[in-house]
């Protein structure tokens, strides 16, 4: 009818991914109600009220960023997104170039995911290409004797437990419970937990857990890393089940989540202490 629509209620209930895309709904299987079908809706709305191309860039992206495999979905889906965003992609009816991108002016980087190693000291510069998006991650390993809580993309708390009670004092001998709450604050894949284990404690059992999409969990002397296909956003509990068996006072060292591919995104637990009698 022409009328004058104010689509504010709706922008302001948007969700974000890690990479700064916007999406609206939930994933889940439902066929009409899942974040797919919702966004669709919300990109058709904002395209025909004008005035919101930042945030139709950001809508672009999240249905491409969902493309990480190559595919959608399935047909009905990729027939929907094409023809909502198909014609904002295309440029005088032609295709976008491929992306590329150049490191320290070198060779031309047109096949990802890549990865390379720069040396400490070394000028690091970036020129990209083309006008698909290209995630790209910087970042240094390095030990840090003090380490801090950290929190925002991911928000991680451990604590012992027995009995269905938390436990400040172990005692040798009786089997404890470590668990570990990482909230996830937006919908993250390919996520690595590090649980580091107190040193007077080994493991009482070594199990292999299917929730929280957990695939694998690797279990090292010192830590245990537990791998997830995906994270949406809220709350999850890992458990590790330990035997104290040393007595004495010993560090519980920082429990640790990140994005496996891109580890500037993660959350850490505060340094603790544990005694066990």
């Amino acid at each position: 009818l022409g009328l004058p629509v104010s689509l504010d209620s709706l922008i302001s209930k948007s969700n974000r991914t890690f990479f700064g895309n916007s999406y609206w709904g939930e994933e889940n299987y439902q066929f009409f109600d899942n974040s797919i079908q919702n966004t669709l809706l919300m990109y058709q709305l904002m395209h025909n009220a004008g005035g919101y191309e930042t945030l139709l860039k950001k809508t672009r992206n999240y249905f491409l960023e969902k493309r990480k495999s190559g595919r959608w979905r399935n047909t009905y889906e990729s027939i929907l997104i094409l023809e909502t965003i198909l014609p904002d992609i295309l440029k005088n009816d032609s295709l976008p170039a491929s992306s590329s991108i150049q490191i320290n002016s070198g060779e031309t980087i047109r096949s990802f995911p890549f990865s390379i190693e720069i040396k400490t000291g070394e000028k690091l510069s970036i020129n990209k290409h083309g006008s698909l998006p290209i995630y790209f991650t910087a970042y240094q390993q390095y030990w840090n004797p003090i380490p801090q809580k950290v929190t925002g993309d991911f928000i991680i708390k451990s604590f012992f437990e027995s009995k269905e009670e938390k436990k400040t004092l172990l005692k040798a001998g009786e089997p404890v419970q470590l668990k570990v709450t990482v909230t996830s604050q937006a919908d993250a894949e390919f996520v690595m937990i590090e649980i580091p284990i107190p040193s007077g404690c080994s493991y009482q059992d070594k199990q292999q857990v299917n929730a929280n999409n957990e695939v694998h969990r690797e279990y090292f002397k010192n830590k245990v890393s537990i791998f997830c296909n995906s994270l949406n956003k809220g709350t999850y509990t890992f458990t590790i089940l330990l035997m104290p068996r040393f007595t004495g006072r010993y560090h519980l060292n920082p429990a640790r989540a990140e994005l496996m591919y891109f580890p500037v995104f993660y959350g850490r637990e505060e340094m603790k202490k544990v005694s066990i009698r």
